[in-house]
């Protein structure tokens, strides 16, 4: 009785712990951007860089690891992940050029690729696609929870300890720990499929919804992207914050979209999804040029909680009707999830490149306001789709 009770949660709490260590160690950068800025005299494209090389890497590995996820031990893998992610993050605290940080941040990647890939994978395989829904808002909870946790634990720890090493070094005890997690965990059931992968890859990309729900899994990467790159600069350079303060803005994003992402999904799920969709990208498209027009603390508040809002309405239904597409399609959830991580890969390497460029041409504003223009055209592509739907 006590197995079968710890089966029921225990898998989805070490894949959900797993993916919150990796988000939030990868975004213990964020409030310490302007001391490598300083400290290594970079420019906004150089910056850029460090956060676009980790959606590059993001935009190859999933799908080879997804394959392999599929037919060899995924327990293992995760082992292997975990443990490169805190040699990538101790090493994070001792580099001191650019080169470093930027080899760094690519094995990091690599790492957070396997562990999201396989972390999604583990979760389709242990539950049944009834619950599945429910089990994958909690781990996009828990990503953005990790999200909210690394600012918000790097900037006030750079500034006790007066070392920005410090953050590095104790995420990466965190990851130490967590492989500990994986010695209770059950061996997940035989994925093998019977077709080949580049079969799956083709039925999985002539699904038209689940092209849809990867445009907004690119969409959304895209914002995300952007605005790790270049925000902290604007705030740090015009704005004065100290890391602490550049921690608890962004936590303020996240953990707003954490908190409305369950009521998001569980007013999606009776609704349609079409309206949550559209009215998520038209909030985020009229906040965005909100961020950096308006300087009063209270006024950014309420611009960032109203991103967290667009955010969480066009996401909350996204994973239910992937996951449901995926079951439909008959695909290995290795495979499928690696593909949705390369849709997600993209638009957060092409954010950070295209908002460092734009602002290198015209400051911050530029960016800012044209991609919050952009996103209002893009709503019509959503729109279509369920008007030739509706009658049927």
């Amino acid at each position: 009785m006590m197995q079968n009770q710890r089966l029921t949660w225990y898998p989805l709490f070490v894949s959900a712990t797993v993916i919150f260590l990796d988000t939030a160690g990868y975004s213990v950068i964020v409030p310490l951007i302007p001391d490598f800025v300083v400290s290594l005299d970079l420019n906004a494209i150089q910056v850029s860089a460090l956060f676009s090389v980790y959606g590059l890497v993001l935009l190859v590995v999933p799908i080879p690891l997804g394959i392999l996820a599929d037919r060899i031990d995924r327990k293992r893998f995760l082992y292997i992940s975990l443990c490169v992610k805190a040699c990538a993050l101790f090493g994070l605290s001792l580099a001191d050029s650019y080169a470093e940080l930027m080899i760094l941040r690519i094995v990091d990647a690599a790492a957070g690729a396997a562990t999201w890939t396989i972390c999604l994978a583990l979760t389709a395989d242990f539950y049944p696609q009834e619950s599945i829904g429910s089990k994958f808002g909690i781990i996009i909870a828990a990503s953005e929870a990790g999200s909210f946790a690394g600012p918000l634990i790097s900037g006030p720890m750079a500034d006790w300890f007066d070392s920005i090493s410090a953050p590095f070094i104790f995420m990466s005890s965190l990851c130490v720990l967590a492989i500990s997690l994986l010695l209770f965990l059950a061996k997940p059931k035989d994925t093998t499929s019977s077709r080949s992968p580049m079969q799956e890859i083709r039925s999985l990309l002539s699904n038209r919804k689940i092209l849809t729900v990867g445009m907004l899994f690119f969409i959304g990467a895209f914002f995300v992207g952007m605005l790790e790159s270049i925000y902290p600069v604007y705030l740090g350079r015009t704005l004065n914050f100290s890391r602490t303060q550049i921690g608890i803005t962004f936590a303020v994003l996240t953990g707003t979209f954490v908190l409305l992402m369950p009521l998001a999904g569980a007013l999606s799920s009776k609704y349609r999804a079409s309206l949550f969709i559209t009215t998520g990208l038209v909030i985020t498209s009229i906040s965005l040029p909100g961020l950096v027009f308006f300087q009063a603390a209270k006024i950014l508040s309420l611009f960032l909680i109203c991103q967290a809002m667009g955010w969480a309405l066009f996401f909350a239904p996204a994973f239910p009707i992937f996951t449901q597409e995926v079951k439909n399609a008959g695909s290995g959830s290795g495979i499928a999830f690696g593909l949705s991580n390369v849709f997600w890969a993209a638009g957060f390497m092409i954010g950070p490149v295209i908002g460092g460029l734009l602002m290198e041409l015209g400051g911050i504003q530029l960016p800012f306001t044209l991609m919050g223009f952009a996103l209002l055209f893009l709503i019509m592509i959503f729109q279509r789709p369920n008007r030739k739907k509706k009658p049927t």
